[in-house]
């Protein structure tokens, strides 16, 4: 009973000079936690005065919101600091630059997570394989850039989805850029009778394709082609390219449906496969109508 009375004492007595030294250094914390607040509420400023410079200088959205976010990150670090610095923990101040130096970030977490898309993510932003509002495919994901930090690249999916990749993943992957140079290519099949004129309807095929003005018409100009020798049909192949600019899926079926129509029109022949139903058993609803009867 004994040991347990002195150990409550020795708890108790540690508690009251832990309370009787954050009241002789209320005035050092107030100080200091207002001091972090005012470099947490300027590094926000400070990133928005950031990105706009790196705007007038670069032209590139992603890189500027890059370097906004590392100089706002900086000033927090200096705002942790200099709080430190007032409550008296120098010691704690100076393992925390050390912490942050260049030399010991890289050689501590060169071969870790967190220091490995940091890296992959510094090397994206400055090489610039994409740009904000690019449609990438990388690690079988595929959707617009809307966000770069230090950890992570954020794209948005074509439903809607907020993905967020880590940097180290992109630069380890192939990368596909589908706005590198604004353009897209679709195409689609339609197949022909073997007794139809190929030449012919090949030629109103390519009238039907390059009648759209959304299609581009040079150096990328349509092209129609035989692709196969089917059991049922000839396949033609129809490539078109389209800007991104444009709404690819909805020009692809009214171009598909354009095509369809002109064919039709000049009397040519859409082979379609046929179905053979056979009722063995007599359950249709019909052949059961029609035995009663």
């Amino acid at each position: 009973m004994t040991e347990i009375q002195d150990t409550t004492n020795i708890i108790l007595d540690k508690f009251a000079k832990i309370y009787l030294a954050v009241l002789q250094n209320i005035p050092e914390i107030i100080f200091a936690t207002l001091v972090l607040l005012f470099f947490i509420v300027i590094s926000r400023y400070v990133r928005k005065l950031a990105k706009k410079f790196a705007n007038k200088h670069t032209h590139d959205k992603l890189v500027a919101q890059f370097i906004g976010n590392i100089i706002a990150s900086c000033f927090i670090i200096l705002g942790i600091v200099i709080a430190f610095n007032i409550l008296g923990l120098n010691g704690a101040a100076s393992e925390i630059l050390a912490g942050i130096g260049i030399t010991g970030f890289i050689i501590g977490f060169a071969f870790k997570d967190i220091g490995e898309n940091f890296i992959a993510g510094v090397i994206l932003a400055f090489k610039r394989p994409f740009e904000m509002g690019d449609i990438i495919e990388t690690n079988g994901l595929k959707g617009s850039v809307i966000y770069l930090t230090l950890r992570e690249t954020t794209i948005k999916t074509f439903d809607g989805k907020d993905i967020f990749i880590p940097n180290g993943l992109i630069l380890k992957q192939p990368l596909q850029n589908y706005s590198k140079d604004e353009l897209l290519r679709h195409d689609f099949v339609i197949g022909l009778d073997y007794d139809e004129d190929l030449d012919a309807a090949i030629e109103l095929i390519y009238q039907a394709v390059t009648s759209f003005e959304s299609i581009e018409k040079a150096p990328k100009a349509p092209t129609v082609f035989i692709e196969e020798f089917a059991p049922n049909s000839i396949n033609v192949r129809v490539h078109f390219w389209l800007n991104m600019s444009h709404n690819g899926l909805k020009t692809k079926s009214t171009v598909m449906n354009n095509v369809l129509k002109t064919l039709n029109k000049n009397g040519f022949y859409i082979p379609t496969n046929i179905v053979e139903y056979k009722d063995y058993k007599g359950l249709h609803p019909n052949a059961q109508s029609d035995s009663k009867e």
